[in-house]
């Protein structure tokens, strides 16, 4: 009889250290992962950032100044900075520079329509944060 009793604690043990592993491993898929892919405040509220334009600040115009030197580098051919083969500065600071550069991209991309101005979040989204090229 107690050799019964020690087999069914062990068998309870065992299955509550396996329903514990279980929660565990796919808390994610029972919970959800509320921190999923956000990696800055910015993130956590765009609507406070866009539209992007000149004026604009921090870790948004930063990317778009970096997706801008890559359209510049590998799409368009010729004076996109004020001193050709300069790339943009990527100091997060949406001035004259990045304006300029914005705007010479808009006026001479012919595959997607760029804003000339400003950058909005679908336009963010689809293209600047997976870096994708004209």
């Amino acid at each position: 009889m107690k050799a019964k009793k020690t087999y069914l604690t062990i068998c309870i043990l065992l299955i509550v250290a396996l329903a514990v592993f279980l929660v565990y491993k796919y808390k994610h898929l029972l919970f959800g992962n509320k921190n999923e892919e956000i990696t800055t405040i910015e993130e956590v509220i765009p609507k406070a950032v866009f539209p992007l334009k000149k004026g604009s600040s921090g870790s948004y115009v930063k990317k778009i100044q970096e997706w801008i030197n890559k359209q510049a580098d590998i799409v368009f051919v010729g004076p996109l900075f004020a001193v050709p083969g300069i790339p943009l500065v990527t100091d997060g600071i949406w001035g004259s520079k990045t304006d300029a550069a914005l705007k010479y991209i808009s006026e001479n991309s012919v595959t997607i329509n760029v804003p000339r101005s400003e950058i909005d979040e679908t336009f963010y989204k689809l293209y600047i944060k997976p870096n994708r090229l004209l």
